[in-house]
């Protein structure tokens, strides 16, 4: 791609001094420069030179421009100078002799017409069977190129749905590589995907207000445990009475405040106290509280936390065994 830049760059300049295999048609006629005041630039003052007219917008060739003519008197009739309607041209090929789905290519045959009779289709510079086509709905033209399998690509919306528009349409009729497109469409044509249809012109995000960004189910974390301490591997929890879901825990990150064996005080968050006291042991039990005077027992088991010592495990359990 970078090589195909470069040759379109040297191409553009050329044409812009007279030079080489393209010549600057006479609506861009304002961005010719003599050779001998060209090289005396600058190479930036070139370059933005080079890059406006890139950047100009495509206008209609004047070669298609309709002409005054002169009609004789005739009997009956006085001399008169009339401004003749442009004549239509159609494409080479029409819609009825490609059996191809009228209800999907009719709208798109004619849009591709008036391109053609516009002339809105010009070679793009540098680019072997490469078309620029002026968009009739934004500022940027479409780029179409044409393959030699018959099938041609642009960058347009209804081509990513259809695999065919007009600008492709109108660019294989200028590039006289229509007869091609036409069998290519009919060894592959395919009903058309409805649902993706059915957004063409839709808000990408029809259930949000614009410019509202979207919401994130994700929770960030506090902290990253991972480069200061080493991964304690949790052991299993399926049986929550089973003395085997005993595993440890860091206070970091954390508001542990206090042991449920002993009821003292672990620390003070946010206060981490120094090693090895900075870890607890925990565990999922079903937690007792007091309620309006009565002991109640929470339904669901919830994590508790121990000083790592046996003394304050075993005042709320006494089936642990030692191995």
């Amino acid at each position: 791609m970078r090589e195909l830049a470069d040759e379109q760059k040297k191409d553009t300049e050329k044409a812009i001094i007279g030079m080489g295999p393209y010549q600057i048609r006479t609506e861009y006629i304002e961005h010719v420069q003599p050779s001998h005041a060209w090289f005396k630039l600058s190479e930036s003052s070139r370059s933005k030179h080079i890059t406006a007219f890139l950047k100009a917008p495509l206008k209609p060739s004047q070669f298609r421009s309709s002409i005054r003519i002169s009609v004789g008197e005739q009997p009956g009739t006085s001399g008169t100078s009339l401004d003749p309607q442009p004549h239509h041209k159609s494409l080479s090929i029409s819609l009825e002799d490609t059996h191809l789905d009228p209800t999907i290519h009719e709208p798109i045959w004619k849009k591709a017409e008036s391109l053609v009779n516009s002339g809105l289709v010009n070679k793009a510079p540098g680019v072997q069977n490469g078309f620029m086509v002026a968009s009739t709905s934004g500022k940027d033209p479409h780029f179409v190129r044409l393959l030699e399998s018959g099938k041609g690509t642009c960058n347009c919306e209804n081509f990513k749905l259809l695999s065919i528009c007009s600008h492709v349409l109108a660019a294989s009729e200028c590039g006289r590589k229509l007869q091609k497109l036409i069998k290519y469409l009919r060894k592959t044509q395919s009903a058309p995907n409805l649902q993706e249809l059915s957004k063409v012109n839709m808000p990408k995000h029809p259930q949000r207000k614009p410019n509202q960004k979207p919401r994130s189910n994700k929770r960030k974390p506090t902290r990253d445990f991972g480069s200061k301490h080493s991964t304690v591997k949790q052991a299993s929890m399926e049986d929550d009475n089973d003395n085997d879901g005993y595993y440890l825990k860091y206070l970091i990150g954390t508001q542990i405040r206090s042991c449920y064996g002993c009821g003292q005080p672990i620390r003070l968050p946010p206060h981490v106290p120094p090693p090895p006291y900075d870890i607890v042991i925990c565990q999922k039990e079903y937690r007792t509280f007091n309620m309006d005077g009565q002991l109640k027992l929470t339904l669901q088991p919830q994590n508790v936390h121990y000083h790592c010592r046996i003394q304050c495990i075993l005042k709320n359990t006494m089936t642990l065994t030692k191995k």
